[in-house]
């Protein structure tokens, strides 16, 4: 479901959508839009599958069994995700962002000139948490060559 279509719904509004397949791309974004217009108030009618209709009697267990479902799924993706990464690391692989190397000496001299962490920061090219987390690494140890 696209931005446009949610900033269209309020609250005692009904969505008819010609089928769930219809309605978004993959299973748990269904499951978390459905969700999401319960929760705002808006109900859900399906013109193939006439079971949906998150406004009628069963909209309770209706809604219930979607959460449940949107739950697994969440704890599936979870899992996979989880897996795969030790998959990786155990084949070697590095995970995560290369750490940013630049001189800390350099840093430390222009701090020493008076210039602020932030115009420091922006002329070694690296983010203002990255330049003081590596003068405070490297005032805590002896390296002082580039931050790890």
């Amino acid at each position: 479901m696209g931005p446009t279509s949610r900033t269209c719904l309020r609250a005692g509004d009904t969505l008819i959508v010609w089928a769930l397949d219809r309605f978004g791309r993959s299973m748990t974004g269904n499951l978390t839009d459905v969700l999401e217009l319960d929760r705002i108030g808006v109900s859900v009618v399906s013109v193939r599958e006439s079971w949906l209709d998150t406004g009628g009697p069963v909209s309770s267990l209706l809604i219930a069994t979607f959460s449940w479902v949107a739950k697994q799924e969440r704890a599936r993706l979870v899992e996979r995700t989880k897996a795969g990464l030790e998959q990786a690391r155990r084949r070697g692989a590095k995970i995560g962002r290369h750490r940013t190397r630049f001189d800390v000496d350099r840093a430390r001299e222009l701090r020493g000139e008076g210039r602020s962490l932030r115009a420091i920061a922006r002329e070694l090219g690296v983010s203002y948490a990255t330049l003081c987390r590596a003068i405070g690494q490297t005032s805590r140890t002896s390296t002082s060559t580039a931050a790890q």
